[in-house]
């Protein structure tokens, strides 16, 4: 079977860090869960999954799962649609849901709906930008910006999970050390306003700059666009970035009015129901941005 899984992740790294190193930008997201894997996180006690593609004596395509996230669709040839499917139904692999670029989760939803009678929904849909030159929101957004501290911990962990909420995106169980990690190496910077009060946060990995958040009752114009900006200011002060930049389309939190191009947009599919039938995927419109 050219489909070859594994809950290794050093294995799945010594196999497919090649292929997604190729377009790091692309693949930030599962660069930076990878990463992560290996060094000993863990989303949820579930056993994670990971899965690669070999043809023609190379390896072209690259899945991962770590619950309680869905199953995601790294890179994913047309021709390799099937060959998943085949290989998670005899793997006995439970798959709720699925998230990868556009096309390609489209492809496996209609592959998977087809071998098992579910029907599919669109859920989310994201967009990737790469990060070309920094300019901050002008007019600025009142207040400052400033790297996040130990102090500020339970507040990052409350506004994870309630920027989850918001999207409607599973959580993971180590938000905290997650927060953790992030604060110690000075990637996760606060939005002050006004008399100091926490208005917006932006997080980011190694390689980017994450969703900013903010809940609510703290939102104000430009306050998640000065957060982002700031993070991305004193990652790059003087070079071109390759950070990018994640935005959700149900999340209203403004984006930085960068100078940013679109590098890719991805999809994430849910199984809504059984049916007594194939049934071809049904992608509801997304929520509004």
């Amino acid at each position: 079977m050219p489909w070859t899984l594994s809950a290794d992740p050093e294995a799945y790294a010594a196999r497919v860090w090649d292929l997604l190193a190729a377009r790091p930008v692309r693949h930030t997201i599962a660069l930076s869960i990878l990463g992560m894997a290996r060094k000993g996180h863990r989303w949820s006690e579930e056993p994670m999954l990971f899965g690669w593609y070999e043809a023609g004596g190379e390896v072209r395509g690259a899945v991962f799962q770590t619950p309680p996230y869905e199953l995601g669709l790294a890179v994913l040839p047309a021709a390799a649609t099937e060959p998943l499917v085949e290989a998670l139904r005899a793997a006995r692999h439970p798959v709720a849901g699925v998230s990868g670029a556009g096309l390609a989760t489209e492809r496996f939803a209609a592959a998977w709906s087809t071998a098992t009678g579910a029907r599919a929904s669109t859920a989310l849909r994201l967009c990737l930008h790469e990060l070309g030159s920094l300019q901050p929101p002008d007019p600025a957004p009142a207040g400052r910006g400033r790297p996040a501290e130990e102090r500020d911990l339970a507040l990052a962990v409350g506004w994870y999970g309630a920027f989850q909420a918001e999207t409607r995106s599973p959580g993971g169980g180590d938000a905290e050390a997650m927060a953790r990690e992030r604060i110690a190496d000075g990637r996760l910077w606060l939005w002050e306003a006004g008399e100091g009060d926490p208005a917006a946060l932006a997080a980011g990995r190694r390689r980017r700059s994450g969703s900013p958040a903010s809940p609510p009752c703290t939102r104000r114009p430009s306050t998640g666009a000065g957060a982002t900006a700031r993070r991305s200011r004193r990652r790059a002060p003087r070079t071109r970035s390759r950070a990018a930049t994640r935005r959700s389309s149900s999340s209203r939190t403004r984006r930085t009015r960068p100078r940013t191009r679109s590098t890719g947009s991805s999809a994430s599919a849910r199984w809504t129901r059984s049916a007594s039938c194939a049934s071809s995927p049904r992608a509801s419109p997304p929520p509004p941005g």
